[in-house]
């Protein structure tokens, strides 16, 4: 048949041979839409000659077709992927038709590369990356479908995202909604290579003059403005619109690691381009939280792209036309319109292409030079094809466009028409201010998650938290080659600033995860599950009235509610125990240690019992008669009895022990197995026996020793002191003491005082006793004896001898000496009146 198609302005330009096709595909119409941040779509009729082409061999394939301008005879390029392929009626070429004989129509539909990311569904989770950084791995993931296809041009900086989730959503629609969040927009380039590239952007630099090129630009692109039809390539419809917005828009947010304790300020709004133009919505703004930032720089930095959002919209222009260069984010300027309110200022740097709908036609391979009405008429119902692509894009209504089909019906076609009837281009547009930055709509919905997930806690040893208590978990839904890296806040009962409660999830543990407001960005663990692996610490059914928690260590609280054994315990790995009993009859708390020394408070007897494991204890029992026991093991005993009326110091078996009574006002000491005993106090001061002789030295006024000069004493080996019960000492004296002697020196004088008797013993032959009466001194049989007011009587068995070194004098009214002798051999006698010598 030869290359018939390459001869006419609409045309496929990949080689049939790829698809498996024995015969030339002939392009016979195309109907398209494209737009900035949203996936191109092309279907195409094409007629063969091949009427029975295999399907599997087109479909998913790429493809390329082109537009060509007869007046510039600049060509338009367009590639994309078969979505789908339909085989149509088969068609009989009339008489003067190009071709001879049958050609069957098939229906192509074109799409991007990126639709294909729109078929898939993922559940993963992004932490510490950017948009930019994330868009990027997402698009890596399909390098075998890109191609690599894609280009970057983003000037702005991107705050870094600690987590960002992609939750039951496509790729596309992942990528999708986080450009829109950002403000980054894409759009196609086209190329005569046979590929589109995806390109990128976030700033009004990105729009040229012909995106198609990956190279330099074009310096301009003007384009007349003809009403009706003329010459060349025009825009023969305009329409300049505009939109009532918002004066302003208020972000607010809330992130926990900007968490004070007061709110954080909501701040002021960024104001749109529209407040300045009309001061009426100045104080009209739209508030939005979450507002998805956590800086105050991302903060301003998204104020601003909504505000630019919203300003998108404001000015807009629709028109319609036929020529082919227009492009999404493609700029150009109108020449021969002057369109009351375009300002030099808006639209000194022209318009760029938003949104362009396109259709093309040659019927010229089955039809005669008489099918300009058929022509006409396809155009017309084309028309309303492409506005329902384009959402009613088209300025006209659904009426003119079939009252112009109406009239194309009625006329006859004329000669130039007739000339022009297999080929025809139209699109209509929609174009903005090249001065605005575009910001796509955000039409991609964030997944919610419809109420709590449970997860596995993640990481290294037994516990792994961060210095924020979170800690790592993966979730059910994440891929499987993920390691669960996703750091999670971790509810706790109770939390205040440096207090408050922690039990930090466990590695292995499945906890249950809640999400704020739905958002998948935004998990927090809420509670603890147990599973076949995780088992309950106890037995159940067997334990269900018990109530428990356990560490990993082991230490555990356990609350007890049977009836009749309610008890509370708390437990340590090492085995000390606080015991808590509360059944009715028995309320004993008790704390014993691995040791087995226990503590026990019974508030029934009610007693307090504190006991070592060698058998030492202590008992306060307050039972009406408070008592308080202290016993050593080897059976040593201390108690206090009635509020210290009676306090009891004894050895075992009460061989030895004090007893101090306050209701007999004594206290005694005693030794049993000698006999030995001491009583002081009660009504005879002291009391001493020793094997069954009793001692009693009893006081009844105040004695008082007063020390002076110098003495010396010398005491036996045994020495025992008597005191009254009030006795007041003044002395200044040393005392040495030792097991035989006792030695009192006093550099001073020393006096004894007493009211009646002073004694002193040596021995037990040996006494001294003065009193009121006289003195009596007494060394074994012998006596010496002074009474006041009487006489002195010296007396012995023996004799007596006086013995003085110079002389010895009696002076008396009368001296009689009576003996059988009188020795004065040796004497000299002297008296007043003789001398005997």
């Amino acid at each position: 048949m030869g290359d018939i198609g390459s001869e006419h302005h609409i045309r496929v330009e990949t080689d049939s041979s790829e698809f498996g096709v024995d015969g030339e595909l002939l392009l016979e119409s195309i109907t398209g839409h494209e737009a900035i941040s949203e996936l191109f779509s092309f279907d195409l009729k094409i007629l063969c000659e091949d009427l029975n082409i295999d399907p599997t061999g087109i479909v998913g394939k790429r493809i390329t077709y082109s537009i060509t301008s007869p007046e510039t005879e600049k060509t338009r390029y367009f590639n994309g992927y078969v979505k789908k392929f339909k085989a149509g009626n088969v068609i009989a070429t009339t008489s003067g038709s190009l071709l001879d004989g049958q050609l069957r129509r098939y229906e192509v539909q074109v799409v991007p590369w990126f639709w294909f990311l729109s078929q898939n569904k993922k559940s993963r989770i992004f932490q510490e990356m950017t948009v930019v950084e994330i868009i990027e791995a997402v698009l890596g993931d399909h390098a075998g479908i890109s191609d690599n296809d894609y280009a970057l041009n983003c000037i702005l900086s991107y705050e870094t995202r600690n987590y960002c989730a992609q939750y039951q959503e496509s790729d596309f629609d992942f990528i999708s909604r986080l450009m829109e969040d950002e403000g980054i927009f894409y759009f196609f380039r086209h190329e005569e290579a046979g590929k589109h590239v995806m390109m990128l952007a976030d700033h009004a630099g990105a729009y040229r003059f012909d995106p198609s090129s990956d190279g330099g630009d074009e310096s301009s692109n003007v384009i007349p403005f003809v009403q009706g039809s003329g010459p060349g390539e025009q825009i023969t419809q305009w329409s300049h619109q505009y939109n009532m917005r918002s004066g302003g828009v208020l972000l607010h947010d809330y992130d926990q690691g900007l968490a004070s304790a007061s709110a954080s300020p909501i701040g002021s709004s960024t104001p749109t381009s529209v407040s300045e133009k009309y001061p009426l919505v100045a104080d009209y703004e739209l508030y939005e939280y979450p507002g998805k930032y956590r800086t105050s720089a991302e903060r301003t930095a998204l104020s601003r792209v909504r505000a630019e959002e919203n300003e998108c919209t404001y000015d807009k222009v629709t028109g319609q036309g036929d020529n082919r260069s227009l492009h999404p984010c493609g700029k150009f300027t109108l020449e021969g319109h002057d369109a009351t309110g375009e300002s030099e200022n808006d639209y000194q740097d022209g318009y760029v292409i938003t949104s362009i709908s396109h259709y093309a036609v040659d019927t010229s391979y089955f039809t005669t030079s008489d099918s300009a009405l058929g022509l006409q008429a396809a155009t017309a119902i084309n028309k309303i094809a492409t506005a329902a692509m384009a959402r009613d894009a088209s300025n006209e209504s659904l009426t003119d466009i079939l009252r112009s089909l109406a009239d194309a019906i009625a006329q006859p076609a004329d000669e130039e028409e007739t000339e022009a009837a297999t080929a025809r281009y139209d699109n209509t547009f929609e174009a903005m201010p090249a001065t605005v930055v575009f910001r796509p709509r955000r039409r991609v919905p964030k997944p919610i998650v419809n109420g709590p997930q449970t997860a596995v806690v993640t990481g290294a040893g037994e516990i792994d938290p961060d210095e924020q208590g979170r800690v790592k978990v993966k979730f059910h839904w994440e891929d499987a080659d993920r390691s669960g890296e996703t750091w999670v806040r971790v509810s706790q009962n109770w939390a205040g600033k440096k207090w408050g409660a922690q039990y930090i999830p466990h590695v292995g543990q499945e906890v249950i995860v809640s999400f704020l407001q739905g958002d998948p960005d935004l998990p927090v663990i809420t509670g603890r599950v147990y599973n076949n692996h995780q088992a309950n610490p106890l037995a159940l059914p067997a334990d269900k009235t018990k109530s428990i928690m356990r560490d990993y260590g082991d230490n555990e609280f356990v609350m007890e509610g049977k009836a009749d054994l309610q008890h509370i315990s708390l437990w340590q790995s090492c085995e000390n125990e606080l015991w808590m009993e509360g059944k009715p009859g028995e309320e004993v708390i008790s704390l014993k240690q691995k040791c087995e020394n226990e503590i026990s408070l019974d508030a029934v007897k009610p007693q307090i019992a504190i006991e070592q494991k060698c058998g030492n204890e202590i008992v306060l029992v307050d039972d009406g008669s408070p008592e308080i026991h202290m016993s050593q093991e080897c059976g040593n005993l201390f108690s206090m009895e009635k509020d210290g009326g009676r306090i009891t110091l004894s050895n075992p078996s009460d061989q030895n022990k004090i007893v101090m009574d306050q209701s007999a006002k004594s206290i005694t000491i005693e030794a049993v197995q000698n006999q030995a005993k001491i009583v002081i106090g009660g009504d005879k001061g002291i009391d001493q026996s020793f094997k069954g002789d009793w001692h009693e030295c009893t006081f009844t006024k105040k004695v008082s020793t007063n020390y002076g000069g110098q003495e010396d004493a010398f005491l036996g080996i045994k020495n025992s002191n008597m005191v009254g019960i009030d006795t007041s000492q003044h002395a200044s004296f040393s005392e040495s003491k030792n097991l035989v002697d006792r030695i009192r020196t006093v550099k001073g004088s020393l006096k004894y005082e007493a009211t009646d008797l002073i004694s002193h013993k040596v021995g037990d032959d040996c006494t001294v006793e003065l009193d009121g009466a006289g003195l009596d001194i007494a060394v074994g049989s012998t006596t010496l004896k002074a009474i006041a007011d009487g006489d002195v009587t010296i007396e012995t068995k023996k004799k007596v001898t006086i013995k003085a070194k110079s002389s010895t004098r009696i002076e008396s009214g009368e001296v009689v000496l009576k003996a059988k002798t009188i020795d004065l051999t040796s004497a000299k006698i002297k008296h007043k009146s003789f001398e005997v010598k």
